[in-house]
């Protein structure tokens, strides 16, 4: 259609954009393989779509988000950062890591972990993160004196 409306002259878009739609409403909603993407989400889309799939536990929309990344350790490190931006008790846990609040620290994690969206070892990963971000900022600030 695009082809037709630059040969034309005709606007098309409007019509591309509602046949794309009932395609991927209708088809591709039965084999998302065939879904067609108009767009590439940005990794920070991607990253936040995957952190909400996994919350909601739909299966589905995890495996086809989880498609888009090269291998495992690309996904790790995704829902790290993803944890690290939305997740409020990763900086929490951090701050409790620096302090000397082991509880605390014990507490989140145990807590993340029990809920079961997450994996041990990508919670400790965020926290850690967030600790070093914490330490470095530190650094900063008491070189600037």
């Amino acid at each position: 259609l695009q082809a037709a409306s630059g040969m034309s002259g005709l606007p098309m878009a409007t019509a591309t954009r509602e046949i794309i739609s009932v395609w991927n409403n209708t088809v591709a909603s039965f084999a998302p393989s065939l879904r067609i993407v108009t767009y590439e989400a940005t990794q920070t889309e991607t990253r936040n779509a995957l952190y909400k799939a996994i919350l909601s536990g739909d299966e589905k929309e995890i495996a086809r988000i989880e498609a888009k990344f090269a291998d495992q350790k690309e996904i790790d490190a995704a829902l790290r950062k993803a944890l690290r931006e939305n997740d409020p008790r990763i900086k929490e846990a951090a701050e409790a890591a620096d302090t000397g609040k082991g509880a605390v620290y014990s507490r989140i994690v145990g807590e993340m972990v029990k809920e079961g969206h997450f994996e041990r070892k990508i919670i400790v990963g965020a926290i850690a993160a967030e600790l070093e971000k914490i330490k470095k900022d530190n650094e900063k600030q008491q070189s600037g004196k």
